[in-house]
């Protein structure tokens, strides 16, 4: 941590190298049962660890990465000798910094994935799976030193973006759902509200037939995949629902941004969304125009369309470019 804070690197580099021998230092001190300070690498010490880890943090920088997404990560099976001896493949640290992402049985009986390899992809991936769609711009290898076995002993990282001159942005996310029907009404409102509190991007509630004829309701939400977890644990500790279903879906959005506006109310937050710096929808924030009406006793509707009035008058600020 010395080396890296006193050394030349830029911050965001600094910042990010630091993060994942975070991750590698909490992952230790997890298996070891000691304290974060107390933690003694051994071989992800080495330096051939450290410049994996600051080389991959100076390579993110330099292409201007906003995101990474990785495949699902192969685990093997067998054992790895190090400091402590013999002990099961994946390497108990590996297995640790690999909570929460997505794995695959690779039938192999060799290493496949190391802790600093490990540390690097959990601390910078976003979401695992499918590759996202993309316009390719550039793809680079990365070679290992062994040999003989059937697959490639290989890296491969692939640098794109969303079409030029797309109007849209291009995300991956959860889509959460459970059918509930056995559970007071008056609970649903609360939930929502601490489901979207808690990280999830939409919450709707739809009316369905059970079995039995019984009517229901089935809770769906949005979020991301890093809140998954968190989100199902929410969901089944607040409803009367004892499973979930969730997939990954695919999503198309309009750039965005909120922007404040003057009006004879005051200042008011509008969103703002569009495509190409042009602004195609004009909403006003809802629970300021609702604050506003109810303290000045005025219709809810005249004081949103005087809002939307005072925002396009005043002209709408450009929309960031999609990233």
């Amino acid at each position: 941590r010395t080396l890296i804070d006193s050394s030349a690197l830029p911050a965001p580099v600094r910042n990010r190298a630091l993060a994942i021998i975070k991750r590698l230092a909490e992952a230790e001190a997890k298996i070891h049962d000691m304290s974060l300070e107390d933690v003694a690498f051994h071989e992800v010490g080495a330096v051939d660890s450290i410049v994996d880890i600051v080389a991959t943090a100076i390579g993110l920088h330099h292409l201007e990465v906003t995101s990474v997404v990785a495949s699902s990560i192969p685990i093997s099976h067998g054992m790895v000798r190090c400091q402590h001896g013999l002990l099961p493949l994946p390497a108990p640290a590996t297995l640790e910094l690999l909570r929460g992402a997505r794995v695959h049985d690779a039938q192999r009986n060799v290493e496949l994935v190391t802790p600093t390899g490990a540390a690097i992809v959990s601390a910078l991936a976003g979401s695992y799976g499918r590759m996202p769609e993309m316009t390719v711009d550039r793809i680079g290898y990365g070679l290992g030193g062994r040999r003989g076995h059937a697959v490639p002993n290989a890296l491969r990282a692939v640098l794109g973006g969303p079409e030029e001159g797309s109007a849209f942005s291009h995300e991956q996310v959860m889509v959460l759902e459970a059918s509930i029907d056995d559970m007071n009404p008056q609970f649903y409102a609360p939930l929502m509200e601490r489901l979207l509190r808690e990280g999830a991007i939409d919450v709707v509630l739809v009316p369905v037939q059970m079995k039995k004829g019984r009517p229901g309701t089935m809770i769906q939400l949005v979020c991301d995949e890093g809140r998954l977890q968190q989100i199902v644990a929410l969901l089944m500790r607040e409803s009367t629902s004892i499973g979930v279903r969730y997939h990954r879906a695919n999503r198309m959005c309009l750039e965005r941004q909120v922007i404040e506006v003057t009006t004879p109310f005051g200042p008011m937050r509008v969103k703002v969304s569009g495509s190409g710096h042009e602004p195609w929808n004009v909403m006003p924030e809802f629970e300021d125009c609702r604050r506003v009406a109810e303290a000045r006793g005025l219709p809810l509707k005249q004081v949103h369309q005087e809002v939307i009035r005072c925002a396009l008058e005043q002209g709408l600020a450009p929309i960031p470019p999609i990233a």
